[in-house]
């Protein structure tokens, strides 16, 4: 099937998306963009059942292989991501601010798709939520929630460095296991640089950084080392023998505080990774730091991206 054919089946098979992207508007893109990931994954998201089958089929008749079952992961996985972009989609279009997030999934998709996957579990969580809304400071975030208070919530999905992106490729191409470049400072430099979205008003709002690990190159312990301080083993010797006593895990002082005092306003940041099994179920690995919000403030987020 051609690219034009397959846009018009996928947009037959998921209304929302053909009512807020119709055929001629996902052309343009494609014209303006061939490798636009919102393309990408619509062509990808039609799907043959009979390739399906056959390889439920083929795991069912030898279990121990488990080859069927990783091709039909990558193989539904465009599926699933339209799947879900036309779920978040129903449930959120008509709200102010709608159109904004529309045009960040054109030009920034992972960006885009972020944001109304927070969005989505942030409503789902507190019903009332408020898009791209307005802050003191004349700025704008991208959601926001009613908890009693209004908590005001940046949504960030970092790219991979391109530092890190050269050694993957480097090790690819030889075979051999290469040195990733360190990406705790990385994780530091994106948290520290969305404190300008709350620039002089930390004190007077409740703040939350929401940050998708899915395509980034750090995880959730360097955004830890960068909150706590990197972690270090010390060896504990005797002073009198030299020999070996026991040891233990210290951190090193400097920590992303350090770098800008004002991250110690901010109230949380919560870090999570998607995942999908082969029958669509969705599995959120999620890690929340309080910072200055109260007990009684975070434990309505710990709710966040429960199913």
């Amino acid at each position: 099937m051609s690219v034009e054919e397959l846009i018009k089946e996928a947009l037959e098979n998921f209304p929302i998306i053909k009512e807020i992207f119709d055929y001629d508007k996902i052309m343009k893109i494609f014209q303006d963009n061939e490798y636009s990931p919102l393309v990408y994954h619509l062509k990808k998201s039609v799907i043959d059942e009979g390739k399906v089958k056959n390889a439920v089929k083929k795991y069912k008749e030898d279990p121990n292989d488990n080859s069927p079952v990783i091709w039909l992961g990558m193989y539904l996985d465009s599926y699933y991501v339209i799947k879900d972009l036309e779920e978040y989609l129903s449930k959120l279009k008509g709200l102010d601010g709608f159109n904004s997030i529309i045009e960040h999934l054109i030009y920034s998709f992972w960006q885009g798709y972020t944001e109304l996957e927070v969005a989505y579990y942030l409503k789902k969580l507190f019903g009332k939520i408020y898009l791209e809304p307005k802050l003191p400071n004349g700025k704008k975030v991208d959601v926001a929630y009613d908890d009693g208070d209004v908590f005001y919530v940046e949504v960030i999905a970092p790219k991979r460095h391109y530092k890190t992106e050269r050694a993957l490729n480097m090790s690819l191409e030889t075979g051999k296991a290469v040195e990733l470049p360190d990406t705790t400072d990385r994780a530091c430099e994106k948290i520290v640089a969305e404190l300008e979205h709350f620039s002089d008003i930390l004190e007077d709002i409740k703040s939350v950084l929401v940050i998708d690990l899915k395509n980034t190159d750090f995880a959730e312990v360097e955004i830890e080392d960068c909150l706590l301080g990197v972690s270090k083993l010390v060896i504990m010797k005797d002073k009198v023998t030299g020999q070996y006593v026991g040891s233990r895990v210290d951190r090193e002082k400097w920590t992303g505080f350090d770098v800008d005092p004002r991250l110690a306003k901010l109230g949380a940041i919560i870090c999570f990774n998607k995942e999908k099994n082969v029958y669509g179920n969705s599995f959120f690995e999620k890690k929340i730091f309080q910072i200055s919000l109260s007990d009684k403030e975070i434990k309505s987020l710990l709710q966040l991206f429960n199913e």
